[in-house]
């Protein structure tokens, strides 16, 4: 399993349990003092691309380049709340290794990434995997959504915020570090 230190990863329940937002607010905090770039990963080839330039391909995998500031996608979320830049990385399973490295050829190993994805801490190893919830609507057992839990920080969002303190997220030596300890709240 590769290991990551400089992506933080954030997976969550579904859709809507405010990923992207929490996605938003660490961007915002971090990229005052560090180099952050923004990364969505999709199995979903979307059609709403217009405002995205194709950076590489291969295979079934296509990186895209986010240049649409005030763009309500995730990537356009990402670049205003003040990533350097953001990509959109369209790729099936099969071939999230070989697409991560494609992402990882557009950057240096100091640049610090904040990652929103439902596979890439099942594949590989990052520095911080955050797994974001509804406070409202817990839908999913986290045993079977998060097989090896006591690697994530499971965060919930209560329709307001999220029960997550971003003074105890870290960067040391380019990499991501969560100071508290990862406990999981069912």
């Amino acid at each position: 399993m590769r290991f990551y230190p400089n992506i933080l990863s954030i997976l969550g329940e579904g859709q809507n349990v405010s990923k992207t937002f929490l996605a938003e607010k660490i961007i915002a905090k971090f990229s005052r003092h560090h180099r952050v770039v923004g990364l969505k990963i999709t199995p979903h080839m979307h059609g709403n691309t217009a405002n995205a330039q194709i950076v590489a391909t291969r295979g079934q995998s296509v990186l895209m380049l986010e240049t649409e500031l005030h763009s309500k996608k995730d990537t356009g979320r990402m670049l205003a709340a003040g990533a350097e830049r953001a990509y959109l990385l369209q790729t099936v399973d099969e071939e999230l290794d070989l697409a991560v490295e494609l992402f990882l050829n557009e950057i240096d190993d100091t640049t610090l990434v904040v990652c929103e994805s439902g596979k890439l801490a099942s594949q590989a190893q990052t520095g911080v995997n955050l797994f974001v919830r509804r406070l409202c609507c817990r839908v999913v057992s986290l045993d079977k959504k998060l097989p090896n839990k006591e690697h994530y920080r499971i965060v919930t969002f209560s329709g307001m915020d999220h029960d997550i303190n971003l003074d105890h997220l870290k960067v040391v030596n380019h990499a991501w570090q969560l100071t508290e300890p990862i406990t999981p709240n069912e």
